[in-house]
C-alpha cells in the first residue's frame, strides 16, 4: 500500500541521518498521523528507538558542540511526548513514573556510577533502585536515587553484591518488598493520534548540510 511504501522511505531516511533531530521529530510526528499502522505499542517502538538513537549518537559530539545540545533537546521532546501518549492512552501512571526515572537517573545518579559504568550496568543499578519500595522524586519523603544509593552501598563491601541485591532475599538490613504488579495491556483501541506540541531545536541544520 501507499503508506507501507511511505512509511519504508522514511526508516530509510532515518537510518541514512539518525544524527539529524529535526528527521527524528518529522519522523514521530508521520507515525502519530499514520493510520494504517497506528498503535499505541508501535508507537511505543518509535519513541523508544528515537531515544537510543539519539542518546548514541550525542555522544559522537563534546558536549559544547551543537549537535550534542540539539540531540539532547530533541531527546527531552521525545519523553515528553510519549509522556503524552501514555496520558491519551489511559496510562496516566506509566506516564508520571516515566518522567518520575528520567529525572531520578539525570538529576540524582550517584556520583560513584556516572563515569566507570557503561550504560547497560547503570541501567542495572537502577532497576534494583526502581524495584525498591521507596519515595521516588516528587512523592513525599523522597531522598533521590543517590542517597538510596549512598545508604545501600554502606552495608555492602563491594558493588557486585549491591549490584546482584535481591529485595526479595531477606538480609539482616533490609527487608524483603512484595512487588505490586500492575496489569499493562499493550492493546488499546479507539485511541486518535495525538499531537504533541514541541519547542523548537536548538540546532544548525545548515551547517550539517554544509
Amino acid at each position: 500500500s501507499t503508506g507501507e511504501k511511505v512509511a519504508s522511505k522514511w526508516k530509510q531516511a532515518i537510518s541514512s541521518h539518525p544524527d539529524v533531530p529535526s528527521l527524528w521529530k518529522a519522523y514521530i510526528s508521520f507515525c502519530q498521523s499514520n493510520f494504517e499502522s497506528f498503535s499505541v505499542s508501535s508507537l511505543r517502538s518509535v519513541y523508544a528507538t528515537a531515544i537510543r538513537v539519539l542518546d548514541s549518537q550525542k555522544r559522537i559530539y563534546n558536549e559544547g558542540h551543537p549537535k550534542h545540545r540539539a540531540m539532547e533537546h530533541r531527546s527531552l521532546a521525545v519523553v515528553v511526548g510519549i509522556a503524552h501518549l501514555e496520558i491519551q492512552a489511559g496510562y496516566r501512571e506509566r506516564a508520571i513514573a516515566l518522567l518520575q526515572a528520567m529525572i531520578e537517573v539525570n538529576c540524582f545518579c550517584p556520583k560513584k556510577l556516572q563515569y566507570d559504568m557503561s550504560r547497560l550496568t547503570l541501567t542495572t543499578f537502577f532497576q534494583t533502585f526502581w524495584d525498591q519500595d521507596v519515595p521516588r522524586f516528587g512523592e513525599e519523603g523522597a531522598l533521590g536515587w543517590n542517597t538510596w544509593y549512598d545508604n545501600m552501598a554502606s552495608n555492602f563491601k563491594t558493588k557486585e553484591l549491591l549490584l546482584d541485591y535481591d529485595p526479595n532475599e531477606p538480609t539482616e538490613d533490609v527487608k524483603p518488598i512484595e512487588e505490586e504488579n500492575e496489569e499493562d495491556s499493550m492493546e488499546t483501541e479507539g485511541i486518535a493520534p495525538l499531537e504533541v506540541t514541541e519547542e523548537n531545536d536548538e540546532e544548525d541544520t545548515s551547517e550539517e548540510e554544509k
